[in-house]
């Protein structure tokens, strides 16, 4: 099973089977099959494409067979690369 715990209230984007681009989504709580994932974009998306998700749903469950991909911020990198930008002659 792949570790997605580090990303548990992250923003990420995701590419799922059936779906012709990527959607901006957090991820809500990671399962051993999936991964729940909630969000506006998600939510609308899935309306759109008429896959079984109710408007208000709060969250919805992907299998992990069905995530192409998904893509989450560094932080790390991030940080590093705010900390060499600030102070010195600036």
């Amino acid at each position: 099973m792949i570790d997605l715990g580090h990303l548990r209230n992250r923003p990420i984007i995701l590419k799922m089977t059936g779906m012709s681009r990527a959607i901006k989504a957090d991820v809500v709580c990671e399962e051993k099959e999936g991964v729940w994932f909630s969000g506006e974009a998600l939510m609308s998306v899935l309306a759109e494409t008429g896959l079984p998700a109710a408007m208000k749903t709060p969250a919805i469950f992907v299998p992990l067979s069905q995530i192409q991909w998904l893509i989450a911020e560094n932080q790390q990198g991030e940080a590093i690369q705010n900390e060499g930008t600030g102070g010195e002659g600036a």
